[in-house]
């Protein structure tokens, strides 16, 4: 049986799962648990910007989805005129 290893997607989940996570500090003068977020947190936005550029393989596949599912759609129209 091969051995699983992560993909690229799951290797960045991962990494923001990491540096997400609160750092908790302990008061001292109380017993309450108090969290304060990382300093690199607070510096990175989290905004992800999708490109054609980079998924350019997905066009075909998701052309022939499109028109699949059209075909599909214009043969059950035409089936149910017929039929009623």
């Amino acid at each position: 049986m091969p051995k699983y290893t992560k993909t690229r997607q799951q290797k960045m989940m991962a990494d923001t799962r990491r540096e997400t996570h609160a750092t908790p500090l302990y008061s001292l003068g109380s017993q309450r648990l108090t969290t304060q977020a990382k300093p690199s947190m607070q510096s990175k936005p989290h905004t992800r910007v999708i490109t054609t550029d980079t998924y350019h393989y997905l066009k075909p596949d998701v052309m022939k989805t499109t028109v699949f599912t059209g075909v599909i759609i214009v043969s059950e129209l035409v089936l149910a005129y017929f039929l009623t």
